[in-house]
């Protein structure tokens, strides 16, 4: 579960894609602590969290689906108070996060290909999230040149010949 929080505040902290990222670090990192003691129930007692991150343990299915949950529940507002034009996109993230959790639980994948396939939900995320703050900064140049375009010819209007 631990991972899953540290993926999802990589993607926004790594890439400077977000505006606020102090805000939204702090954010994931108290929506993450919320959710440790959920968390914790996917894996057998006395797991260490080195044997969880080096995978040693395969978390139990519903506890899973349970932390991701919470997660989810506790991080959503976040993003939608310091990163509203991306939130769309967490919500697709989150729900393909969530799916993978469901096909693990159901037994139709391994925690191994879960892990796998969030993966690579974190770097289709981060792509998006990328390719969305190329199209809001290509947005903003564009307005900041029409904005400067119509001072010029307001310029020119006052004051003839300047």
């Amino acid at each position: 579960m631990k991972r899953n929080i540290a993926l999802t505040a990589f993607f926004c902290l790594s890439l400077a894609a977000c505006n606020n990222t102090a805000q939204i670090q702090a954010g994931l990192k108290k929506a993450g602590s919320q959710c440790v003691s959920i968390a914790r129930l996917a894996y057998p007692e006395g797991a260490t969290d080195a044997d969880i991150r080096r995978g040693v343990y395969a978390p139990k299915p519903v506890e899973l689906e349970k932390g991701i949950d919470c997660i989810t529940e506790h991080e959503r507002p976040v993003w939608a108070k310091y990163a509203p034009a991306f939130l769309d996109l967490y919500d697709a993230f989150r729900a393909k996060i969530a799916s993978g959790a469901e096909a693990y639980a159901k037994g139709d994948i391994s925690y191994k290909e879960y892990m796998a396939e969030g993966l690579q939900e974190v770097a289709d995320f981060n792509n998006d999230v990328r390719a969305r703050r190329a199209s809001i900064d290509a947005d903003n140049q564009q307005t900041s040149a029409a904005i400067g375009s119509i001072g010029n010819s307001l310029s020119q209007v006052i004051w003839p010949g300047r």
